[in-house]
């Protein structure tokens, strides 16, 4: 249940975000506000008036995240999964219209329930959207400026009472949300460049703290690297270093050897079928 909540809250933090320049620091997290924060009311949020400067600095802070191009509908590759020292190793099979598929052996039902989650949201959270009809479309507005190193703050004020903040160097630097019983916050401290002007994150940092009482329930600490297949760049590895109730744990999802679908080829598939 705990991965599950985790995985969903980092699907949204991510489809919401843009990213961050390679080597330097511009941390991500995301908000929302349970109802007795202090910006957390229903009346300010109601009667928040857009402004025009918020809207922008977001627009372009998430234009700056790589994503798939229009025409990519997929691809195969090897798949390993470390589940904290328990190992699996198969096959992954992708397709913007069909979602996740694999085969590994081995893997306890909770690892596979895990891992199909985990690269859904690393997936689904790559695909082009339009940022007028997701962030933009709710009165964004910028709070008295508190000059934090991790950037500008602006308030979505939306039903989750997201939040961002945006780096001096234009990309998101933090995102804030508080899903049901947990506050995310999720820093990203270094970003990978990839397309001309775009970059994807490489090092993160997740925190789940208790939304009623602030204390710190886990911390999770992530390492992502990319691969660049023909005009396409996909993930190859996302390492999880989680420290919860005393604990440390480690996962690792490793992707190689990846080919791409082509359309010509799954239409045949599907008419073969």
């Amino acid at each position: 249940m705990k991965n599950q909540l985790m995985l969903g809250t980092l699907a949204l933090a991510f489809s919401f975000s843009g990213a961050t320049a390679s080597a330097q620091v511009a941390p991500q997290v995301p908000p929302q506000v349970p109802p007795q924060v202090p910006h957390d009311t229903t009346a300010k949020t109601e009667a928040a008036k857009a402004d025009p400067q918020a809207y922008e600095l977001l627009r372009h802070a998430q234009s700056l995240r790589e994503s798939f191009p229009r025409d990519f509908i997929g691809f195969k590759a090897e798949l390993a999964c470390n589940d904290n020292g328990k190992t699996a190793t198969g096959t992954l099979d992708y397709t913007t219209a069909g979602g996740v598929k694999f085969e590994l052996a081995g893997l306890s039902e909770e690892t596979s329930a895990w891992l199909k989650q985990e690269l859904s949201s690393l997936l689904m959270h790559r695909r082009a959207g339009d940022f007028a009809k997701g962030d933009g479309r709710h009165p964004l507005t910028l709070p008295a400026d508190d000059h934090s190193p991790l950037g500008r703050q602006i308030l979505v004020n939306d039903k989750l009472k997201s939040s961002y903040r945006i780096h001096s160097n234009g990309q998101t630097a933090e995102v804030d949300r508080t899903m049901g019983p947990e506050r995310i916050v999720i820093t990203i401290l270094e970003t990978t460049p990839t397309s001309p002007g775009k970059f994807m994150p490489h090092h993160f940092v997740m925190n789940a703290f208790d939304a009623k009482t602030n204390a710190l329930l886990r911390s999770q600490t992530y390492t992502e690297e990319f691969a660049r297949v023909e005009n396409v760049w996909l993930p190859a590895l996302r390492r999880i270093v989680t420290a919860e109730e005393g604990k440390l744990t480690a996962r690792v999802i490793t992707i190689r050897n990846a080919q791409l679908h082509k359309a010509a080829a799954t239409a045949q598939v599907g008419q073969g079928q």
